[in-house]
C-alpha cells in the first residue's frame, strides 16, 4: 500500500471531506507515526535490523552508540585493531550492567581489548576492560522505520501489513474524532478497531517469531496443532 491509497483509504474510513481538510492535513502526519511507532514496539520486526561499525578511542571507556541504532541486541569486537568487519575477526562481547562493569573495570588503567560491554544510557555504552588500541566495535540493534509520507510513498509496513497499519490508523483516528467515551457520538469506534488491531497483531507475531525461527521448536515453521485428548 502505498501513501496515496493509505490516505484515501482513512479519509473514506473516517469520512473526512477531501485531502486539503485543514484538521485532517494537522493530523494525518500524527496518525501514521502513532501507529507505525505502536506497530514496531508490538512486534520485533525482522526488517529493522541493523549494524554499524563504530571507531574505538585508545585509553577511553565510553564508545557513542550509532544514532540510527535505539534498541542494541550486541556489540563486536573488531580484532585486530584498526580493522574493518569484514578484514578482521569478529569477537562477541558479553553484555552486563553498569554496576558489573564497575565492579569488575573499576580503572581507566584496565586496559586491553574489550571483552564486556554495559549500557550506560540511550547514546552511550561502556567498554571493559578500556581499549589498548583503536579497534573498531560492530553494533546490532534495530532502528526505526521512516514514516510513510507524501516524499516516502512506502516502508516495509505499508507493503507487508497494510491491514494492520489500517486497524492501528483507525484506534487514533477515532479517538481524534472523539469517538472513544460513552458520550461520543460512535462510542464504539474506538474499541471495536482496537480489537481488530489486536486481533491482526496476533498473527502478525506469528509471522514475526518465524522470520527469526522463533516458533515451534525454534523453526521457522507454523505452530503445529496441539494432538487432541483421546
Amino acid at each position: 500500500m502505498t501513501f496515496d491509497e493509505y490516505e484515501a483509504t482513512m479519509r473514506n474510513l473516517l469520512v473526512v471531506d477531501g485531502p486539503t481538510n485543514a484538521a485532517w492535513v494537522q493530523i494525518l502526519p500524527q496518525m501514521i507515526s502513532y501507529a507505525e511507532h505502536r506497530i514496531q514496539a508490538d512486534l520485533d520486526l525482522i526488517a529493522t535490523n541493523t549494524s554499524e561499525t563504530v571507531p574505538l578511542t585508545t585509553g577511553r571507556r565510553t564508545v557513542a552508540i550509532p544514532t540510527c541504532i535505539y534498541i542494541v541486541n550486541s556489540v563486536n569486537l573488531i580484532t585486530p585493531s584498526a580493522t574493518q568487519p569484514d578484514q578482521g575477526e569478529r569477537v562477541p562481547l558479553q553484555r552486563l550492567s553498569v554496576e558489573a562493569m564497575n565492579f569488575m573495570w573499576p580503572s581507566a588503567t584496565d586496559t586491553g581489548a574489550p571483552q564486556n560491554y554495559a549500557i550506560l544510557n540511550d547514546t552511550t555504552c561502556i567498554l571493559g576492560p578500556v581499549p589498548d588500541a583503536a579497534y573498531k566495535a560492530e553494533f546490532y540493534g534495530i532502528f526505526q522505520l521512516t514514516p510513510i509520507s507524501a516524499e516516502r510513498p512506502s516502508n516495509w509496513i505499508s507493503v507487508n501489513m497494510p491491514d494492520v497499519l489500517i486497524a492501528a490508523s483507525m484506534v487514533f483516528g477515532a479517538g481524534w474524532q472523539r469517538d472513544f467515551g460513552s458520550q461520543a457520538e460512535d462510542p464504539k469506534l474506538g474499541l471495536s478497531w482496537e480489537a481488530q488491531y489486536q486481533s491482526l497483531l496476533k498473527s502478525e507475531t506469528v509471522q514475526a517469531y518465524r522470520q527469526y525461527a522463533r516458533s515451534s521448536a525454534w523453526q521457522p515453521m507454523s505452530p503445529s496443532p496441539l494432538a487432541p485428548r483421546t
